[in-house]
């Protein structure tokens, strides 16, 4: 049996890495990793003491998207987009590595899971770089890495299991397994990363498989600050993602940036926690730095779970829709075919758009109302 525990979603504020150019880069960093690590102290301590001990306490914290270094865009004027050679480079890292092991002190420090993600270098694939997500154990252990799917996106040049797929075998399962589950001591836990959550096909892979905690971790911007998906959208998004698939959605966001040229909210913040039912559990009404708190009931979810009428994972009928999964829409392993993309929005990666677009216009199966 597990005992119900707490989540800490920490919406931390962040200096941009490249604020200050490279020679300020790895300075930027460690002030970053020394505040979240800072913020990992205080959710253990002062007003959150009693939660350290017992049932309830908190047992996972998460924070969101590219957590360590931090984007590849421009953070002052004049300066450019990284080239895929320089992100490699520069700016993705090992995991594990020397800025992960941060947080694999603090998760043995204070026996809890921590969840997030960053930029990866992974030496099996050394023209390639990955936007991965990481859970660490209570033994300081990576125990989970996802590899995001989603990544066709104008401003994403890193690499997707779809791109690599027919060669892909995941780092830590050392299977073929583009969305795995761990089964730990708080539940089963998986990872979704940002733009990942336009594609329900992920949540409901997750749920099949048993996954009962599931972690989206994000840069999200909203329409207010400059980003083409109004809040609301994901919010309800999440919120129905939960209810379908009769998991735990916790939504974790980055706080303000700090020193940049661009505006201190242009990250929409918002980290939220929704149970599976779809109820918002607790959120962070803004986009200030703040920890939100929420509890998670394993237990209570197993059950509702085993009921056939409210799981509707149980009522899927595979076999009519399998038929119009089976045709290509975006094509894969692009990557192992024509080699990674060097450059945002290259004639490669605009043709590969065109391409999904095109598949996707074939797949039109209609009749007239004049022929009825």
């Amino acid at each position: 049996m597990i005992e119900s525990y707490r989540v800490a979603v920490i919406q931390a504020e962040k200096i941009p890495p490249r604020v200050g150019g490279d020679k300020k880069f790895k300075e930027n960093v460690q002030k970053n990793i020394d505040r979240y690590c800072a913020l990992i102290d205080y959710t253990f301590s002062g007003p959150f003491a009693m939660l350290r001990q017992g049932p309830g306490r908190v047992r996972l914290v998460t924070f969101g998207e590219y957590s360590l270094t931090g984007l590849h865009h421009a953070a002052e004027p004049g300066q450019k987009v990284l080239s895929k050679k320089e992100i490699i480079e520069k700016v993705a890292i090992r995991m594990p590595g020397p800025e992960t092991d941060f947080f694999a002190a603090k998760a043995k420090q204070y026996d809890t899971y921590v969840a997030l993600s960053n930029l990866e270098y992974d030496p099996e694939w050394p023209d390639y770089f990955f936007n991965s997500g990481i859970i660490i154990s209570p033994r300081g252990k990576i125990i989970l890495k996802y590899r995001k799917t989603v990544t066709n996106v104008p401003i994403a040049m890193h690499t997707s299991v779809h791109d690599i797929m027919d060669k892909y075998k995941n780092p830590i399962s050392k299977k073929y397994d583009p969305f795995p589950v761990v089964d730990t001591e708080i539940g089963r836990l998986a990872v979704m990363i940002c733009g990942d959550i336009v594609a329900p096909e992920i949540p409901r892979v997750y749920s099949i498989q048993g996954a009962e905690v599931v972690l989206h971790l994000t840069s999200g911007q909203s329409t207010s600050g400059g980003g083409n998906r109004p809040l609301f959208v994901t919010e309800a998004s999440i919120r129905t993602r939960a209810y379908d698939n009769c998991v735990y959605f916790v939504h974790a966001n980055w706080g303000p940036e700090l020193e940049a040229y661009y505006p201190r909210a242009r990250i929409s913040g918002g980290s939220n926690v929704f149970d599976y039912l779809g109820n918002e559990l607790a959120r962070a009404d803004d986009t200030n730095e703040q920890i939100v708190i929420a509890a998670i009931d394993i237990e209570a979810c197993r059950k509702y779970r085993e009921q056939y009428f409210k799981n509707y994972c149980t009522v899927i009928r595979t076999e009519l829709y399998a038929p119009f999964y089976n045709k290509p829409i975006y094509p894969a392993n692009t990557f192992l075919k024509y080699g990674p993309v060097d450059e945002l929005m290259s004639e490669k990666q605009r043709g590969y758009f065109k391409q999904a677009m095109d598949n996707f216009k074939k797949q039109a199966n209609y009749y007239s109302e004049n022929d009825v």
